[in-house]
């Protein structure tokens, strides 16, 4: 009988002491400067950590239910999780080789424009123009000799 008591007692005084273990630690998020996410029960010093809340411990009667995992924690609507210094820099990079590419497109384009004026004005001593006026004017030689010669050097300076 005596050894009944115990083991009720024992049990007794577990099943009060069970709910003390079960409490979790706080539990924060926080991203440091290269960006990665930590999770840990102490921040650093300095650094703006968010606290996670942590489901209460489910009890026997009660069956768990399925939690997102910890790096599944969304940021509010609305946040925006700041970019790692990787990314950015691969941003800005993808940006500069567009503006590249659109300038070396336009480029073409025009060596294309002059190549097209030079083949026509060149060969021939009597150019006819269309002034601003949208009048037709017969182009005079030096003028004509002028623009070749500008043709010439933009084609050889900005066209490969």
């Amino acid at each position: 009988m005596r050894r009944i008591t115990i083991i009720v007692s024992l049990g007794i005084a577990c099943a009060l002491l069970l709910p003390a273990t079960l409490k979790a630690e706080d539990i924060y998020r926080w991203v440091d400067a290269a960006g990665t996410v930590h999770y840990g029960a102490r921040p650093p010093d300095g650094v703006d950590a968010q606290r996670v809340d942590m489901p209460a411990a489910s009890s026997p009667a009660m069956p768990a239910q399925a939690e997102p995992p910890l790096d599944a924690v969304t940021p509010a609507p609305g946040a925006v999780e700041p970019l790692s210094p990787a990314e950015q820099s691969r941003q800005e990079r993808a940006k500069k080789a567009e503006e590249k590419k659109l300038e070396k497109a336009a480029l073409a384009g025009r060596c294309d424009a002059v190549r097209e004026q030079l083949a026509e004005i060149e060969p021939h001593s009597r150019v006819i123009v269309k002034d601003e006026d949208g009048n037709v004017r017969r182009m005079e030689d030096q003028e004509r000799v002028d623009l070749v010669e500008e043709s010439k050097a933009f084609i050889a300076e900005n066209c490969q």
